[in-house]
């Protein structure tokens, strides 16, 4: 394919010489503040367990030095007659101890708190983040930043700066604060949202439940089991998912299931914004009725999907839809008001039943070597869906990728198969629950 020009961070030196006191939600963030329903929002979580028991007071301290580096974080929503849009919020007084479940609602209008959320549990250290604030990408930043200079301050030790760590003594970037979908949006003719419905995986929902699985597995076990099958990591994983959907359906299924993988464009377009910038492709099989299909057979099926699916044409074709979209005069110009349920219906309908579940792998995280000894592993929570009861986040850190599965139902018959085809390739699986087996 030719190569796309990316058009962002041409003035990369370029400082925020000012911040400004209001500005534009970017194309990604428009949709989850007219998503919102009574009590949920699209929230995301980060967890950092550390070796020590959490300090709060140094913790407020690490908040409040980091903040004047990250602008686009200390924001709340706010509704104006056509649209959303981001305004800043210099209330600081968000850091808290855990006492609920993960991943609750932010509220990110009627508040002078910012969009996000610091909680520390005894040695756990969690950042919560609404969505239309940043993706993982971009939160990891800040996140790992925070942790930085907490431990600065904790230890009297110095960090190096990383590409994933801020300098705070420099100010803000205007590349980091770049909408990177409008930088490298073109008209394209021809280009659609078509895409069959997926198949609905139903379980009993619990009003104010939240169910965690982790699953700790030593990177070099899941390695070997992809590579013993001919898959690349992602592969395995995205196929054992997919088989665990299947074998657990209550009856024949005749719709796709599909499974949702995101995509960071940062890399592929040379952006290094600290807002959202990623999409996602939709993966998967119909089985047609069938009951009878392998492990095997769905690899066959799925083989190369990803490859073009999450290919940079492809994801620029996505771009461009949605910025051209974003841009739609019909929607642009219609009250606030009269456009929630009309988004509201955008996103369940052209979004969320297009796939079954969804399945973040945020990748091999490095820190630099004055943290490591400071920092037992790493989380990543997705928060839960008004039509998604399950998802799945994985990350890996110090040679062990976390895999953790959150929903709002007791229901775990798709983990279980899940975590017994990895045992059956010779994974090693160490599994933690926030919930007894019998509740």
């Amino acid at each position: 394919m030719a190569e796309i020009e990316s058009k962002t961070n041409e003035n990369e030196d370029e400082v925020l010489e000012e911040i400004p006191s209001w500005f534009p939600l970017d194309v990604a963030g428009i949709i989850y503040p007219n998503a919102r329903r009574y009590g949920w929002c699209t929230t995301y979580r980060f967890a950092f367990i550390m070796k020590e028991e959490v300090d709060p007071v140094i913790l407020k301290q690490a908040l409040k030095d980091i903040s004047p580096r990250f602008p686009s974080f200390f924001v709340k929503i706010k509704a104006g007659l056509f649209w959303y849009y981001l305004e800043r919020a210099d209330d600081l007084d968000i850091v808290e101890e855990e006492d609920y479940y993960p991943c609750r609602y932010i509220e990110t209008t009627e508040t002078t708190k910012p969009a996000i959320r610091v909680l520390y549990y005894k040695n756990r250290i969690s950042i919560e983040t609404f969505h239309s604030v940043a993706d993982g990408g971009g939160a990891l930043v800040f996140n790992k930043t925070l942790v930085a200079r907490y431990l600065e301050l904790k230890k009297g030790i110095k960090i190096t700066i990383t590409p994933d760590i801020a300098d705070i003594n420099e100010k803000p970037k205007k590349y980091e604060m770049e909408d990177s979908f409008r930088a490298n949006y073109k008209k394209m003719k021809g280009l659609t949202r078509k895409e069959e419905t997926a198949y609905c995986y139903k379980a009993p929902l619990i009003k104010n439940y939240y169910k965690i699985i982790h699953g700790l597995i030593p990177a070099e076990d899941i390695k070997a089991a992809a590579k013993a099958r001919g898959m690349t990591i992602t592969e395995f994983l995205m196929v054992t998912y997919l088989y665990a959907f299947y074998k657990n359906a209550p009856g024949k299924v005749n719709k796709p299931i599909k499974i949702s993988i995101p995509a960071s464009l940062r890399a592929r377009f040379g952006s290094r914004t600290l807002r959202n910038f990623s999409l996602f492709a939709n993966i998967g099989f119909n089985p047609e009725g069938r009951t009878d299909i392998t492990f095997e057979e769905i690899f066959e099926m799925v083989k190369g999907k990803m490859e073009h699916s999450l290919s940079t044409e492809e994801l620029h074709k996505m771009l461009c839809i949605n910025v051209r979209d974003a841009q739609n005069p019909i929607l642009r110009f219609i009250p606030n008001a009269l456009k929630k349920p009309v988004m509201q219906f955008i996103f369940d309908h052209a979004g969320e039943n297009k796939f079954t579940s969804g399945m973040t792998n945020l990748g091999v995280q490095k820190m630099p070597p004055e943290m490591y000894e400071h920092i037992d592993r790493m989380e990543c929570l997705l928060g839960s869906s008004p039509t998604k009861h399950l998802l799945c986040a994985m990350i890996s850190y110090n040679n062990i990728v976390n895999i953790s599965f959150t929903s709002a139902s007791k229901k775990t018959d798709v983990q279980k198969t899940f975590f017994r085809v990895l045992s059956e390739n010779g994974v090693r699986v160490r599994i933690e629950c926030n919930c007894k087996e019998d509740e």
